[in-house]
């Protein structure tokens, strides 16, 4: 729990100071509930999941590094089930396609979710989105990945960090993201409400790749993202990163200081991507799960691979994935009036 705490005060000293997809792996659909599934949810934990198949609901197109990341943990996880995963592609409506399915699933263990924070409180915390679910409607099992945000630029375009604000104080600057309320729009408003002087102009674009041609091709000064979208793009030499938007700096691009450390603000912007049950889970059945998830993920050979590709593992399990989630929430509720959620 001292992680959580840590996340926890982190996150609060954050409101105090600003106020306020390529994998060959065989799609397959889900099989309709068999008469053995339904004996299942009343049998005990110790014949979970005997001979039934998982179905892991991804609600993102195969080939994103959101599919990426299921698809490297699924072996593993099949191993330490000792049945069949299947992931299943549900793409549309920025996740909730997927998370709504989910959401309305029998409760007995056999169907999962992906969940992408902070994407997923824009669904429901968009009163025009009109949506009953929240994070109440789902139990949670672990955290596997934390992405954390970097602004980017072109090579050479500014010295540092220090150098783009001082040029931001003067002149306007815009910043590319990948849509209203995600967590790239989030960590510029941020940036933005900790450096008031700074004249930035967010900027939505519907990708990583058309940020990465925006910046190259200048037509928008820098780009929000994660490590995940940048990490390889750094080998061609075209682009580099001027901060890293977390606690400390990341592994992954360790000669990248924090935007902390810099001294332009706090501010920690993980994309988290987890698992999820819908609610209504037996603890006991639960509990197999967890059990399952937390070695799969922490396998090291699943580590390595994961880093390999431009993604930093970060499990933490259900208790903990389900304080962080809602505190998160809590702070993408500040944001409602920039992103129009009122």
């Amino acid at each position: 729990m001292k992680k959580l705490f840590l996340k926890v005060l982190i996150f609060t000293l954050v409101l105090m100071m600003s106020g306020c997809s390529s994998n060959t792996t065989k799609e397959v659909e889900a099989p309709a509930e068999s008469s053995s599934q339904v004996a299942a949810s009343s049998e005990s934990s110790a014949d979970f999941p005997g001979d039934n198949q998982i179905n892991i609901l991804v609600g993102f197109s195969a080939g994103g590094s959101s599919d990426l990341g299921v698809r490297m943990l699924q072996p593993y996880l099949e191993a330490e089930l000792g049945t069949t995963v299947n992931v299943l592609n549900k793409p549309g409506a920025n996740g909730w396609v997927a998370w709504t399915e989910l959401a309305k699933s029998k409760p007995d263990g056999y169907t999962m979710g992906l969940i992408n924070v902070p994407g997923f409180y824009s669904g429901y915390l968009d009163k025009q989105q009109n949506r009953s679910e929240s994070l109440d409607s789902f139990e949670y099992i672990a955290n596997q990945v934390s992405d954390w945000g970097v602004l980017v630029v072109e090579k050479d375009k500014f010295d540092s960090l220090e150098d783009f604000v001082a040029y931001a104080k003067e002149n306007e600057v815009t910043i590319g993201d990948v849509g209203i309320g995600g967590n790239k729009h989030m960590q510029t408003e941020e940036f933005k409400s900790l450096n008031p002087e700074c004249k930035i102009t967010p900027v939505h674009m519907k990708g990583w790749a058309d940020n990465y041609a925006g910046v190259l091709g200048g037509h928008i000064d820098a780009a929000s993202a994660t490590i995940g979208d940048v990490v390889n793009q750094l080998q061609d030499g075209e682009v580099e990163v001027l901060c890293v938007f977390a606690p400390k700096r990341s592994p992954l691009i360790s000669d990248v200081p924090t935007c902390e450390e810099l001294g332009f603000g706090a501010i920690y912007a993980p994309s988290s991507r987890g698992y999820i049950l819908p609610a209504g889970v037996s603890p006991e059945v639960k509990e197999v799960i967890e059990a399952a998830f937390e070695k799969a993920i922490t396998n090291t050979e699943h580590v390595s691979k994961m880093q390999d590709l431009g993604l930093a593992v970060d499990y933490f399990d259900g208790e903990e994935y389900n304080e962080f989630l809602h505190v998160n929430e809590e702070k993408a509720k500040t944001f409602a009036p920039i992103f129009g959620w009122e």
